[in-house]
């Protein structure tokens, strides 16, 4: 299973790369990715796609590496945990995330910048939308406690007699107007908040806590030699 190359031009290409021999057996997952980097660019395909290309790369290799990828013509497509790479070679990253892909212009940086902006713009839609449905939920409970105020002043003036029937009559008429007009304005106010949709929180970044074994606990006060 040994790799056969044409010229003496591929064997340069490949040890720069980080290939240091050329069984496909004993190749690490990297070698072989950079192999295969090394070919089509011998070969001049028309596009890469290319997983951890700088896996075990030195810097100098690296370099190498990013300079033979800033003259390929073709396509490439590269997944990669190198900031620095993909720096140096991207122009449009894709984020896949929630069974989406969401496209980015830049290099990995320009991604970031875009993503902190996007956080940025989050933040403040939702809390702009919290403070507006707290407002209106405010609004709303304040119509329905000066309704249910004007009911306990109806319920305790209908107990007072009073002489005059038909006056009394146009008197509870005015306070069953204004209790319902109360409760119809709480009912358009919670029309007005359940309009607001939902804005969903941004998301913070969650930090990544590694528990101790407690095999590690050392019981014995005195250092152990």
């Amino acid at each position: 299973d040994e790799v056969t190359l044409q010229e003496e031009k591929d064997f340069a290409l490949v040890g720069k790369l980080g290939v240091e021999q050329l069984n496909i057996q004993t190749m690490s997952g990297g070698e072989e990715t950079r192999l295969k980097i090394a070919q089509a660019l011998s070969a001049q395909v028309h596009g890469i796609l290319a997983d951890e290309p700088t896996s075990h790369l030195d810097r100098e290799g690296i370099d190498f590496l990013i300079g033979q990828l800033k003259y390929f013509t073709g396509a490439l497509l590269v997944i990669s945990h190198d900031r620095y790479f993909l720096d140096e070679i991207v122009d449009k990253i894709w984020e896949l995330k929630d069974g989406k892909i969401t496209e980015y212009w830049g290099n990995y940086s320009d991604y970031l910048r875009q993503k902190e902006e996007e956080r940025k713009s989050q933040a403040a839609e939702y809390e702009q939308f919290i403070a507006e449905r707290a407002r209106l939920e405010r609004a709303a409970e304040e119509k329905r406690k000066q309704a249910r105020k004007i009911e306990q002043k109806a319920k305790g003036s209908s107990k007072k007699k009073s002489t005059e029937d038909g006056g009394r009559l146009a008197h509870q008429k005015s306070i069953g107007s204004k209790e319902k007009k109360m409760y119809n304005a709480a009912k358009t106010l919670e029309h007005r908040i359940a309009a607001l949709g939902k804005v969903e929180a941004p998301e913070g970044i969650r930090r990544i806590r590694f528990r101790q074994s407690k095999a590690l606990e050392l019981h014995n006060p005195y250092p152990i030699v």
